[in-house]
């Protein structure tokens, strides 16, 4: 191909496959001046634009001497006359691999770009990697490693990088497997730097596993570091004293740079069945956040009863300790009790302490709640309420006695009527006033909703998006879906 000024490019290839031997030579000219580069597919074109000015030639040759033995090697060179620039590397890898016994494998790589000022860019690299397997441990697999590297730019000196490594890795598929590791990386003669692993993963039974690791980091190049990481799942008993199905999901994750701790994210919970098809549950956290330096910790324990809803009462009690992302401490607490009077009375009971808020803070909104509630037909309930809440930030606290219906209509419309009236405390000055709620859902097809809200509640709550927004809301949605 060539443009109007006469300037071209010139592209030739030569391949050979067979069984054993495959073989490739590549040759390319591309003229300095060559205008036309932009006529070429996106591919040639990016390559073409780097090697304009330079004749390259290029060898790559691959032989399978026998079974185990695979011998590849690759040579290239080019050459800029304009800019008196040579570009060349050598390439050699040999990998011997047999069934039984030891692999070895070599790399022998070197590359310069040499101009008549001098070099502007080589490196040297070569490496030798053994590995045996023995049947030990199920499958144990040995390896040591060294890494050579020298490289240069321009007028600086040469940088040579080596980096010795020793590995030991057992069967990942039996019940117990181990991994070690240790290398040391030394650049030049005044800098190193050593790193070293060990890893189990042992499955004590079909239903527990445990996994643990750590790496140590020792010298001069990144700094000393270490890092440690564990993992405990599964059953840990069918039976053990009053609970059953003990299970455990437990993790430790936590990084220290330089004496520093950089990381932190551990966690410990328990779940169990009780007597009576209930469950217990502790569930603990501690997770560093790494912008502040603090550390957001939760403690959490939790019972329910059986939550069948054929069962006659149902109890939940939940405790928490929080210190959040921001430093602060709070608590959360939650206890719950009902109880079915008859088959169409019920009666529940709620006393909680904690809201959640932004940035992982709790609110310190708390109260008790007592409902009664009668089932007159299938579509259609009635209740009745008294509830005592209290706000600790704005020392508001409210008392409200209420009653309602909701059910549903002949279009299958739901809806909620409720009325109430309140008592408000705030310093010392007393507010006597009503509260009301009302509730309209409506599903008009099958692709379209409609609902209504407006409540007016008792104010202790200071949960308003807005600060424009007072006690007294009203809402009005409509859902479609467009094609």
């Amino acid at each position: 191909m060539t443009d109007e000024n006469g300037a071209g490019v010139q592209r030739q290839s030569l391949s050979f496959s067979g069984p054993r031997l495959k073989f490739k030579a590549n040759y390319q000219n591309i003229d300095s001046d060559f205008s036309r580069i932009s006529d070429l597919s996106d591919a040639d074109r990016a390559v073409m634009l780097d090697e304009r000015g330079f004749t390259r030639s290029d060898f790559s040759l691959n032989f399978q001497a026998t079974s185990d033995l695979n011998i590849d090697s690759y040579l290239y060179r080019s050459t800029n006359t304009d800019e008196n620039q040579r570009l060349g590397q050598r390439k050699f890898n040999i990998a011997y691999s047999p069934k039984q016994g030891p692999k070895i494998s070599t790399l022998h790589d070197t590359c310069s770009y040499i101009a008549d000022s001098g070099d502007i860019e080589s490196y040297t690299h070569n490496r030798l990697a053994i590995e045996n397997s023995f049947s030990s441990l199920g499958g144990l697999c040995l390896g040591i490693s060294t890494d050579t590297n020298t490289s240069q730019e321009g007028d600086d000196a040469p940088v040579d990088t080596r980096i010795t490594e020793a590995r030991m890795q057992s069967n990942p598929s039996a019940p117990i497997s181990l991994i070690m590791s240790l290398a040391k990386t030394d650049i030049d003669s005044d800098t190193s730097e050593i790193n070293g692993s060990f890893g189990v993963n042992w499955a004590i039974n079909k239903n527990l596993k445990m996994s643990a690791t750590v790496t140590n980091r020792s010298g001069d190049i990144k700094g000393a570091q270490r890092d440690r990481k564990f993992s405990l799942n599964g059953k840990i008993a069918k039976k053990l004293l009053i609970f059953n199905d003990v299970n455990v999901g437990s993790g430790i994750n936590t990084a220290n740079l330089m004496g520093r701790q950089t990381g932190c994210d551990n966690a410990l919970k328990l779940k169990t069945g009780v007597i009576g098809n209930g469950s217990f549950l502790i569930d603990n956290s501690d997770k560093l956040n790494t912008t502040t330096g603090l550390y957001y910790t939760s403690r959490l324990m939790q019972y329910e009863s059986d939550k069948n809803p054929q069962k006659w009462y149902h109890v939940s009690l939940l405790r928490q300790n929080i210190t959040s992302a921001t430093g602060s401490t709070a608590e959360k607490r939650n206890y719950t009790f009902d109880t079915r009077l008859s088959r169409q009375t019920s009666l529940a009971y709620n006393k909680h302490f904690g809201r959640d808020a932004i940035n992982g803070d709790v609110s310190p909104v708390g109260g008790t709640t007592i409902k009664l509630k009668h089932v007159l037909s299938n579509k259609l309930t009635a209740g009745a309420d008294f509830t005592s809440d209290f706000n600790e930030a704005t020392e508001k606290r409210a008392r409200i006695i209420g009653m309602g219906i909701a059910g549903e209509l002949s279009n299958s419309a739901q809806f909620e009527l409720y009325f109430g009236w309140s008592h408000l405390n705030e310093d010392s000055e007393k507010e006597d006033g009503n509260v009301f709620r009302v509730k309209f859902d409506h599903k008009i097809s099958s692709d379209r909703y409609i609902s209504l809200t407006a409540e007016k509640k008792s104010g202790v709550e200071n949960t308003n998006t807005s600060t424009y927004e007072g006690d007294t809301t009203a809402r009005l949605d409509f859902k479609t879906v467009f094609d």
